[in-house]
């Protein structure tokens, strides 16, 4: 029984990030982009790859620098940046999204 059931949980694969970025209807994002200035990509992440990213943030050792946004006029709340290496989830969306985001970005440089 064991063994069947291990048999199948190898069987079964799970989307990687780029595949989960290339499912997206990128047509309807640039319009949405393109009409509001912002566009919802949703089940990017799992729950547990969400939670994992957000667990890491109360920790200082991933990240290389933290921004107070009050101290620079820019509102209220703070980001930081991830040091490299980045997170092999946060590179793989950075792969696979700028590959996508790169054509509406140059066009939308292009008009202004």
């Amino acid at each position: 029984m064991l063994k069947t059931a291990q048999a199948r949980a190898t069987r079964i694969s799970f989307p990687t990030i780029a595949e989960r970025v290339a499912r997206l209807d990128w047509q309807k994002i640039a319009a949405h982009l393109d009409a509001h200035g912002y566009a919802v990509m949703e089940s990017m992440l799992s729950a547990d790859e969400c939670q994992s990213l957000a667990a890491a943030y109360q920790e200082d050792e991933p990240f290389r620098s933290r921004v107070v946004m009050e101290r620079h006029n820019f509102g209220r709340g703070e980001y930081k940046y991830f040091k490299y290496p980045l997170p092999e989830i946060v590179g793989n969306l950075r792969e696979s999204l700028y590959s996508q985001l790169f054509e509406i970005a140059n066009r939308w440089n292009a008009a202004m």
